[in-house]
């Protein structure tokens, strides 16, 4: 059994791992809140993926890691982005920076920063959402725009301004592609094109018969460079989906994502993007099987053990989401996983 572990409200991003496209082909899989994780008396044996962290609360963290450090040597527990080693959003992008993995840096807006390199933009830490407004050619530009943002009533905590860096192709499109790992292997997943540099989703306008034969020749080969490698080392990831692009002539990571959406559509625009689909799904299929343990009795967790966290379960298990009927939220909370 494989139990993702997400935010209550981006539970959303595994269903497909139990739907009629990809269900057959998986392992035993369930997603749950950290909600439920913390409030539960125990865990059953079996492979826990911790994800969302951008979106978690520090005391939040500190607990799913107390958690993850008193079954770690425990028999039939495996355990993926522990969360003492996981780096996010600002931590990982400068590090990347510092390695020399990366072109560009990125700056906490709060502390008013002066990059080295322009345009730069502003992006939310906790979201997947995208730049806030559009690219900032200069220093006073920037400082107008935080200026603005803070006048509006926009903390500039948990915002962050990052350093442009985005080539187009000989076509003049923007291109990005996406990289899974899961334990040890990794996979290609997609090719987005557009004129836009933030490419969220393909322009169909520009996806032609071509585009899509490169794509597939791209899964067919899947080659996984050791740069992209060694950034999922660097982020203590070992389940997530890295976004990339191309700025400065070499690759960059704009990001690795903990909880990414998984598709099952199957509505396909041409022969080549059918069988492209189909080499990622069997290919994620094979990398869960690799990682799934199976289940066994309930191992009662002892928090106590560990150094005084049991005082915020209660309190971080309630704190997100309302409750329901009192009496149907204590049931469920009492059932060990």
């Amino acid at each position: 059994m494989i139990t993702f572990i997400a935010c209550y409200r981006h539970l959303y991003t595994f269903r497909a791992l139990r739907g009629r496209v990809l269900g057959p082909m998986m392992p035993a899989t369930r997603a749950i809140s950290y909600e439920r994780f913390f409030a539960s008396r125990g865990l059953r044996p079996g492979t826990y993926v911790f994800t969302d962290f951008e979106r978690m609360h520090p005391a939040e963290v500190r607990l799913a890691s107390h958690i993850e450090r008193f079954y770690r040597d425990r028999p039939g527990f495996r355990f993926l982005n522990v969360p003492a080693r996981v780096r996010i959003r600002l931590g990982l992008l400068r590090s990347l920076k510092e390695h020399g993995l990366n072109s560009f840096d990125a700056y906490p807006a709060e502390s008013h920063p002066r990059p080295r390199r322009f345009p730069v933009f502003i992006r939310l830490s906790a979201d997947h959402a995208g730049p806030i407004g559009g690219l900032i050619a200069d220093q006073d530009a920037l400082e107008q725009r935080l200026a603005e943002l803070e006048r509006s009533g926009v903390p500039l905590t948990g915002l962050l301004v990052v350093e442009y860096c985005a080539d187009r192709l000989d076509d003049g499109l923007f291109e990005k592609f996406s990289v899974y790992r899961i334990g040890d292997r990794y996979t290609l997943a997609g090719l987005l094109v557009g004129q836009d540099w933030d490419v969220k989703s393909p322009d169909m306008d520009f996806v032609d018969d071509e585009i899509m034969q490169r794509h597939l020749t791209i899964m067919r080969e899947d080659h996984v460079s050791t740069a992209v490698r060694k950034a999922f080392e660097l982020a203590g990831i070992d389940y997530g989906r890295a976004d990339l692009g191309y700025g400065d002539g070499q690759v960059q990571v704009y990001e690795i994502n903990t909880n990414p959406s998984i598709k099952a559509g199957t509505r396909y625009i041409s022969e080549a993007h059918r069988e492209s689909r189909e080499i990622f799904r069997k290919r994620f299929a094979a990398m869960l099987h690799a990682v799934d343990l199976p289940g066994g009795a309930m191992v009662p967790l002892k928090l106590g053990r560990l150094d005084g966290p049991s005082r915020d379960r209660l309190r971080l298990a309630t704190a997100r989401r309302p409750l329901p009927a009192p009496l149907a939220w204590v049931a469920r909370l009492r059932r060990p996983f």
